[in-house]
């Protein structure tokens, strides 16, 4: 379809009074409020809505939420932080009143989807994450990153006659389409979806500046087509990341269970602002403005054209991922096709397809998790960093490194100097451990996973839903929880795929004492960053919680617990 640009306005007038504006009347423009101030409103063209590849290509959809910064002398003026304008579909938008100061100049800034923490940051990086399921028009919209600024200068007066605001799509669009041949392959009732991408980026609105791709890696469900449909289309939105050539890239699950995978044929470096075209190919305004008042006219530019993607071979799906299991003999089996006879040589169960850059170097691309817990270990050597030291919360979650850790530990001088029981009581010496729990070729050695490590364990498998920008309720101290919760669901979960297979729960509930599962992640000379679980305490807190985390990981102390890791070489496909 033709690619169209979309004008959007915030014209002067509102109501005389400060509450909700509507811009649907040539009154509205001849008015001022009471203090005869000059109120700012926004209003936008009206245009029909596009079919779903085009969604929101040339217009912000009805319902649409913008979030609006307004700033004069380097301060927010009145009900110009992040102020939710709700599009009208018409030409409208809704929500707080905002005016010009008496004196001096405004900038401003916005963005869409709407997102009410944002308050007070918009010189602030925030994390923007996709939605999983884009099969919808509000999963879609929400996934949608739009900035919205003037272009050039920023500084405006009052008797400006309008202030350009142009939104720009800051993330990827993949518009996938489908060639069945003669095949008489039947898309009625089918699901599509974009595989193993990484969901979740940072922002900042006052510059449009994005981040890296982070994240666990996520499937995006772009589409479900009724069981009646005739049109065979999807898109999904995605953060800028590179895809390898040969990944399994878009799947296609159909109504009676058969699932296909298509290949991405070359390596991709997904830009920002970008639209692809993917096919899988199956062979065999209202009045004038009051003299003196604000304009704001804002341009929705369209995705950049990134050309057409080669699909690679498709074949019928038989992948595995997080929650699936790695046998002794190397094999990789999926949870729902495990069967009893193999449950005793599963080794570990897969939690994580995001990996550091340096193990994905030496060819891995997932981890797993030990099905025993690893007990009674300490960090045996005090008072000493064997890497650079984490403070803060944000980096510690992002610390992948648990291998190159662990093995940096067992490489230092401090280590070769214990004795041999000392060595064997260390939280890095797996050599009893590997005994009981051999590894296949192809596999890495154990190691004690970082902090980050720990992060995917209990988001992946147990759905804590952890983020990097997350609120900590706890106390700035080295010997409580940073974050404690008395739900032990995340627990349950991450337990039954150990304990489904006979062993005994990896994260201990119950019992005396609190439970600390050391990671490699150093905060100080003396400490590390730990989980706690089975009665977590506070300081200054009666109640017991469930588990919680934080820097209260003593080198000093032993008969600490670890949840064994292993790096892996996942395929594409069995």
């Amino acid at each position: 379809m033709q690619d169209r640009k979309l004008f959007i306005s915030l014209a002067a007038a509102l109501a005389m009074t400060a509450g909700f504006t509507a811009c649907s009347s040539d009154d509205d423009l001849q008015r001022h409020d009471a203090g005869g101030r000059t109120p700012i409103t926004l209003t936008s063209s009206v245009a029909t809505r596009a079919v779903s590849q085009n969604l929101q290509s040339t217009q912000i959809e009805r319902g649409v939420q913008v979030g609006v910064y307004v700033t004069s002398g380097g301060q927010l003026i009145e009900n110009g932080d992040n102020n939710a304008l709700t599009a009208n579909g018409q030409g409208g938008f809704t929500g707080e009143t905002m005016f010009f100061p008496e004196q001096g100049t405004v900038s401003v800034y916005a963005y869409a989807p709407y997102n009410s923490s944002w308050t007070g940051s918009q010189g602030t990086e925030r994390t923007f994450t996709v939605p999983a399921d884009q099969s919808t028009d509000e999963g879609y919209l929400a996934a949608d990153l739009m900035s919205g600024m003037p272009q050039g200068q920023n500084e405006f007066t009052a008797d400006a006659p309008s202030i350009p605001l142009t939104f720009t799509h800051k993330l990827t669009k993949l518009n996938i389409n489908f060639n069945t041949g003669d095949t008489g392959l039947d898309l009625k009732g089918a699901t599509v979806s974009v595989l193993g991408v990484l969901p979740s980026t940072t922002f900042t609105v006052s510059t449009g500046a994005i981040g890296n791709a982070q994240g666990a890696p996520t499937d995006i469900k772009a589409a479900t087509f009724a069981a009646d449909a005739t049109t065979f289309t999807a898109s999904a939105i995605f953060v800028p990341q590179a895809v390898a050539a040969g990944t399994a890239f878009v799947r296609v699950s159909l109504a009676d269970g058969t699932a296909f995978d298509a290949d991405l044929a070359d390596l991709t470096d997904f830009a920002g602002g970008t639209k692809y075209n993917y096919t899988m190919n199956f062979s065999g305004g209202g009045g004038e403005p009051i003299e003196g008042s604000l304009v704001l006219q804002s341009t929705v530019t369209d995705w950049d054209d990134g050309g057409d993607l080669e699909s690679g071979e498709i074949a019928e799906s038989k992948a595995v991922g997080i929650g699936d299991y790695m046998l002794s003999d190397g094999a990789f089996v999926s949870a729902a096709e495990l069967t009893d006879e193999q449950k005793s040589s599963v080794v570990a169960v897969i939690f994580s397809k995001q990996v550091s850059e340096a193990d994905a170097e030496a060819g891995y691309n997932a981890y797993a998790m030990g099905v025993e817990r690893f007990g009674n270990k300490g960090w045996c050597i005090n008072n000493v960093s064997i890497g650079s030291n984490i403070g803060n919360y944000a980096q510690a979650y992002a610390d992948l490194d648990g291998l190159s850790k662990t093995q940096a530990i067992l490489a230092s001088s401090e280590y070769a100097a214990l004795d041999d029981e000392q060595k064997g009581n260390c939280f890095v010496n797996y050599a009893n451990y590997t005994n009981s729990h051999p590894l296949p070729e192809g596999a890495s050695q154990w190691f004690t996973p970082s902090f980050g490590q720990m992060v995917q364990i209990f988001n992946n498998l147990g759905g804590a839903s952890l983020t990097a920008d997350m609120t900590l309720p706890g106390p700035e101290n080295f010997s409580s929880p940073m974050y404690y919760t008395t739900d032990a669901t995340v627990l349950d979960k991450i337990n039954k795929y150990v304990t489904d297979l006979g062993q005994g729960e990896m994260f201990v509930k119950e019992g005396d004492g609190a439970l600390l599962y050391l990671t490699v992640s150093e905060q100080s000379t003396t400490g590390s960053w730990a989980f706690s679980t089975r009665e977590v305490t506070v300081s200054n807190v009666e109640e017991t919680f469930a588990w919680g985390f934080g820097r209260n990981g003593g080198k000093a102390n032993g008969g600490r617990s670890v949840a064994p890791c292993v790096a892996v070489t996942l395929p594409d496909a069995q």
